[in-house]
């Protein structure tokens, strides 16, 4: 290769370089710009408007649950009293279900993560565009779990409730509702998985954790922690609908022919 192609080499390269740096920049600044119109468009109007507190029968819901707990709890007992009785077919069966308890989260369970803090910002209202922003919303939350468990969170809390199959978030008034427990600033999420993978994906630009930042940096705080305790499921497990699906029969003679 001659030097004036060697030249021009190199000179491509510093031009492809440049255009990659130019084309980082402007979306890093795409996604400044457009972070606080995304959250603020995702809280949409009025939250006093969505959902009343006085609506929401909470003592009778929390009833039932109670009632869930127990009846599961009995028959959790009946089953691991049952395989207590045989030897290496109780032990095999007993871990089984054991795994399955940890899966639905209906045993207490420990291991590294992150926590996760989303706190009210304190900035003056003459300061902010619209009000919703110095608050943490119902929608704020539910980003930062789906983030949690698209990261790869295997277990969470929210303000020490466990969170299973079923749960959901919804606001009520000024408050946030997790499977009708009140939630209020500051929300403390824990996170069972791999520290460090879940704080990397946590912190993305663009993340929603960075659109909450863009608002207001003090009201997200995350940390790796090496060891978590988090409680177990204490929600329904009841399914009104949904029933196992036994399997069909291997014969050749059952099947349509086409």
């Amino acid at each position: 290769m001659n030097v004036s192609n060697s030249t021009q080499l190199k000179s491509m390269s510093v031009i492809a370089a440049m255009a990659l740096i130019a084309g980082l920049l402007a979306s890093a600044a795409w996604i400044t710009n457009t972070s606080r119109e995304s959250r603020l468009a995702q809280l949409g109007g009025d939250p006093n408007a969505r959902v009343s507190i006085d609506d929401l029968n909470t003592a009778t819901e929390m009833q039932k649950q109670r009632e869930e707990i127990n009846k599961l709890r009995a028959e959790t007992t009946r089953l691991q009293n049952l395989v207590a009785s045989n030897t290496n077919a109780s032990e095999e069966l007993n871990g089984s279900l054991q795994e399955l308890k940890v899966f639905a989260g209906l045993t207490e369970v420990q291991g590294p993560g992150v926590t996760v803090i989303l706190t009210d910002s304190r900035r003056p209202l003459d300061e902010v565009l619209d009000p919703n922003e110095n608050i943490i919303h119902d929608q704020d939350l539910v980003s930062v779990l789906n983030e949690l468990r698209n990261a790869g969170a295997e277990a969470i809390s929210v303000n020490d409730k466990r969170l299973g199959p079923s749960s959901w978030v919804r606001c009520a008034g000024t408050r946030i509702l997790v499977d009708n427990v009140q939630v209020a600033a500051p929300v403390v999420i824990r996170a069972i998985g791999n520290g460090k993978d879940l704080y990397n994906s946590m912190n993305m630009p663009g993340g929603y954790l960075d659109q909450l930042r863009q608002a207001d940096p003090a009201m997200v705080r995350i940390e790796i922690a090496e060891k978590l305790n988090l409680p177990a499921y204490t929600g329904s497990t009841t399914s009104e609908h949904v029933t196992p699906v036994k399997p069909a029969a291997n014969n050749s003679g059952d099947r349509t022919r086409s």
